[in-house]
Order: C-alpha cells, then sequence, then structure tokens
C-alpha cells in the first residue's frame, strides 16, 4: 500500500499531463485518422519525460531534505558531545578539584598585638581535596641562610594539613604573630589532589598599619591581591 502511494504521488501528474497532451494533438489534427498506435507514440514519450522531469524533482527534493537532517542531526550530535564533555569536565573536576586553588591571608589583623587568625580561602566551583601546605617564613630563612642544615631548614617551614576545601568557604587556624619589625613574608607551597601551586604572601608596617599583598601562580597568575596602601616601589609594582 505504501510503495502504491508513492507511485500514485509520483506519477499522476505525468499521467494527466501526457492524456490531455495526446488529446491536444489528436483534437488539432484533421488530416490524419488516429489510431491507438498514434495515439500511444504521442502518450508514451510525453509520459516518460514528464516523468523524468518530476522524478528529477523528487530526488533533488529528497536529497534536500536529507541533506537538512543531516545537517540537524549533526547540530544536535555536536550539542550533545559539548553538553557531555562539559559534563565530562565537570565530573572530572568535583573528583580532582579542577582549576580551583586557595591561599592563606591573616584575618582580624589586629594592630596592636600585631596579630591575625590564618584563614585559608577557597577558590573556584570545585572542592579541593587532601590540602596541605608547606610555608616558609622569609625572616626566618634570611637568619639561616648562611648556615643552611636540614635543622635549621626544618626551624623555618610549618607544615599543615588542611583536608577537604568545599567551595564558597573557608578554614581558620591558628593565630599568627608579625612581630614588631616592619615587613614579613612567606612563601606558601601548596598541594591538592589537582596539583600544586604557590603562593607569595607579604606583610608591611606602614606608620603603624599593617598591609598585606598576595600572589598565588600555578603556571600563570592565578590570583593577585594588593591591599590599598601596600608601598610599591618607582615603577609602581610591589617588589615580591
Amino acid at each position: 500500500m505504501r510503495t502504491l502511494k508513492q507511485l500514485l504521488k509520483e506519477f499522476w501528474l505525468p499521467t494527466i499531463f501526457a492524456v490531455l497532451w495526446s488529446l491536444y494533438n489528436l483534437l488539432h489534427d484533421n488530416k490524419h485518422q488516429w489510431s491507438t498506435i498514434q495515439f500511444v507514440n504521442v502518450f508514451g514519450p510525453t509520459f516518460f519525460l514528464i516523468s523524468w522531469l518530476t522524478s528529477q524533482y523528487f530526488r533533488v527534493s529528497r536529497q534536500a531534505k536529507v541533506e537538512r537532517d543531516l545537517e540537524s542531526i549533526a547540530t544536535k550530535v555536536a550539542v550533545l558531545l559539548k553538553d557531555l564533555e562539559e559534563k565530562t569536565v565537570n565530573l572530572l573536576g568535583h573528583l580532582s578539584g579542577g582549576e580551583s586553588f586557595c591561599y592563606l591571608m591573616l584575618a582580624s589583623l589586629n594592630r596592636n598585638g600585631n596579630t591575625g587568625q590564618a584563614t585559608v580561602i577557597q577558590q573556584g566551583k570545585h572542592p579541593l581535596y587532601d590540602v596541605s601546605a608547606r610555608i616558609l617564613d622569609l625572616q626566618a630563612f634570611e637568619m639561616i641562610k648562611g648556615n643552611l642544615t636540614f635543622e635549621n631548614l626544618r626551624t623555618t617551614e610549618i607544615h599543615r594539613a588542611y583536608g577537604l576545601l568545599i567551595p564558597g568557604y573557608c578554614k581558620s587556624g591558628e593565630f599568627w604573630n608579625l612581630g614588631d619589625g616592619a615587613v614579613r613574608g612567606f612563601n606558601i607551597f601548596w598541594t591538592a589532589r589537582n596539583g600544586g601551586f604557590i603562593q607569595q604572601l607579604r606583610f608591611r608596617r606602614v606608620d603603624g598599619q599593617w598591609y598585606h599583598a598576595t600572589k598565588v601562580e600555578r603556571g600563570a597568575v592565578l590570583l593577585e591581591e594588593i591591599q590599598p596602601g601596600y608601598p610599591r616601589n618607582e615603577q609602581g609594582e610591589v617588589d615580591w
């Protein structure tokens, strides 16, 4: 039934046109007596010519439809692949930490007592796992760099484990005292499940007030924060 419908769809026009053209020739040819053979001789070529033209139309129409369908399928597949890639990257990010990182700051730095609470701040949309830090006290290192030994080097470092850091949250620790000097600096070597990154944390006291500058790098600069009032050099830059 489906095949019959398709045949009727494709051949009704050639049939009608061939019949009309044959009748036209029959009615306007008064010189000859028409026979069935003559009728068929006119009908046949006309029918096959129109059939060929209509078949070309249907072929081109179907081909255009197929191409449109293929383009639509290709577009949908591209969207699905992009969505799948984003979801895969996001899933891997949730498992490993993705591009997230963290940095340490001193919260509520006490001007009179020079103390502040060490606070680790998470940055990024994925959680960080197995976070740990090796904190190098630059002023303590300056004091022992002329006599570098394993034991002396250990006195300049602080090791801390922070475990899991959830996006949008921070984790507070012990209080740090920056001392009575005017300059303090720390290099913090972070490690997590998604790799390592380095933070430079600097403090300068100006007119009795502590100001900070910090920069986090992992190949490229992930974060740079310079508090207004922190001293800069003649080029307007921070001496890290």
